[in-house]
């Protein structure tokens, strides 16, 4: 975070484009645009800059950011752009510090929930501190200061930088053995391992006992509760993780994190209406304001209320023209909208921003797959592939077969023997993991058996409907009697979900 500042400081009142700023701060690390959407949204919410009336970091749609000039007393808008003083502009107490200064600060203040009790975002530290983190002696710092600097390594989410949180968190155990913050990182940082990264079922079950012994530290600690939850959903347990997450909202009801975790949950097991509760339920706060919007939105899509779902993802794109997932959404529910023109212009537009972005790559495959245009979306999935780890992506490597099976090659086999997918569908409950396993039936031109794991998809809590009904890739797995009296049966419920999950929005609306 602090070298994103830095970067967007060296180029103040200059365009510095999303590509750009991942280069320069992770040149050697393959880094989503979520984490520079965390870090910008970390900076204004420690400098207190709100993203629509921006003094600070101003957002440059589908471009960019930019460090505003800073204001000068006494010259005019002209002179002041042209940034000769690299000041941060004097505002709330900041006392015109230098943005070194400052990013320093900010990688102290703009910490998540589980380092406190009391607000999402701590109180800029006194300059001391500040200067300690800038320049000081690691062997000065104290346990506070590694887990900033953990939490820090912890958002790129890369494989190097959770396990250098693992260890950050370690320094600060050691420096003091009863920091529960420290313990719930800890916890948080080796579940990530497990999540994002394969780690072991031994990694899981450390990361329990981590957060076990977190609470037991400080058991009115929301981070304490939340990363509780993400250790029991990594160890099989999603409903022991839901009454964790519960927990840490009852403690700290603002806690994005943990809404969003539990929401994740929800929308597991095709509960969308709770899902759409409890982000409706939020205190709107500027910094965090996109990521609420994106997940309503995909929630809403998921419901088949395409037109709301399409006004709340556009609002979150508006406000963060960089969050490729939120965007990827959008797409999808122009081709739901039956305006397939519209989602291709979408993600062509985002990908002149973003040229190398997996996500939005198989967002422009969908699209043509869905206009029919299969050698473009032949070219798109392959371009996701190669830009994508080893093991990644296998939405695309799938539907990358079913395109070479329906041009004819037989040859074309799976990423991985379909028992996998299977074995990986029996460890979890979730009804997402049963429909990878149909989708990868689809592919092997095994219809029947495709039907069979949709029939477990919506025995679990829900299928996919309105994509189901349209995916090219399940066209001949629709032809199955089973399969149509499934689309029919659902649409019922689907339809009260709607109608209640909208009703939520309703008061927010007026």
């Amino acid at each position: 975070m602090t070298a994103v500042l830095l970067e967007l400081d060296r180029r103040r009142g200059d365009l510095v484009t999303k590509r750009e700023l991942l280069a320069a701060v992770w040149p050697d690390i393959a880094v989503s645009d979520d984490v520079l959407w965390r870090c910008i949204s970390r900076l204004r919410g420690a400098l207190e800059d709100d993203p629509k009336t921006p003094r600070w970091i101003e957002t440059l749609p589908r471009r960019g950011y930019r460090l505003a000039p800073p204001a000068q007393s006494g010259a005019s808008s002209r002179e002041a752009s042209q940034g000769r003083e690299r000041r941060i502009p004097t505002s709330g107490g900041m006392g015109g510090w230098t943005v070194r200064a400052v990013a320093a600060a900010a990688c102290v203040a703009a910490v998540i929930a589980a380092g406190t009790a009391t607000s999402r975002w701590a109180q800029p530290p006194d300059s001391e501190r500040a200067t300690v983190l800038a320049a000081g002696d690691p062997h000065d710092w104290n346990a506070a200061a590694f887990v900033n600097l953990a939490r820090e390594a912890y958002e790129s989410r890369s494989h190097d930088d959770v396990l250098r949180a693992v260890q950050l968190y370690g320094q600060a155990i050691d420096r003091d053995a009863r920091s529960a913050p420290a313990w719930a990182g800890l916890a948080d940082a080796q579940s990530g391992l497990v999540s994002w990264h394969g780690a072991g079922l031994g990694i899981a079950r450390q990361a329990l006992a981590s957060a076990e012994h977190a609470i037991r530290l400080d058991s009115g600690l929301a981070g304490a509760h939340k990363a509780l939850g993400f250790a029991r959903a990594v160890n099989g347990d999603p409903e022991g993780a839901a009454s964790a997450y519960v927990r840490a909202l009852e403690l700290q009801p603002d806690y994005l994190d943990a809404a969003n975790n539990l929401a994740i949950i929800h929308q597991a097991f095709g509960r969308y209406e709770l899902a759409v509760e409890l982000f409706a339920s939020l205190p709107a706060r500027p910094a965090e304001q996109a990521v609420v919007l994106g997940n309503l939105g995909e929630a809403l899509l998921q419901l088949g209320a395409y037109d709301r779902a399409a006004e709340l993802l556009a609002q979150a794109v508006e406000i963060n023209p960089l969050t490729d997932a939120t965007i990827e959404a959008l797409v999808r529910v122009e081709l739901l909208r039956g305006d397939p023109a519209l989602a291709a212009a979408r993600a062509q537009e985002a990908l002149r921003t973003a040229p190398d972005s997996p996500v939005l790559l198989n967002a422009a495959a969908d699209v043509a797959m869905v206009r029919g245009r299969w050698a473009e979306a032949q070219e798109w999935l392959a371009r996701s592939i190669e830009l994508s780890a080893p093991r990644r992506n296998v939405a695309a490597r799938v539907r990358r077969v079913w395109l070479a099976r329906r041009a004819g090659d037989e040859r074309a086999e799976l990423p991985w023997p379909i028992e996998l997918f299977e074995r990986a569908a029996a460890r979890t409950a979730s009804w997402k993991s049963a429909y990878r396993v149909a989708e990868a039936h689809a592919a092997a031109g095994a219809p029947g058996k495709a039907a069979e794991w949709l029939h477990e998809a919506a025995r679990r809590g829900f299928v996919d409907i309105g994509w189901l009904a349209l995916d090219p890739l399940f066209a001949q797995t629709r032809r199955e009697p089973s399969v149509r009296a499934l689309l029919e049966e659902q649409q019922s419920g689907w339809s009260e979900s709607r109608h209640r999950a909208l009703a939520v929005l309703e008061p927010a609306a007026n």
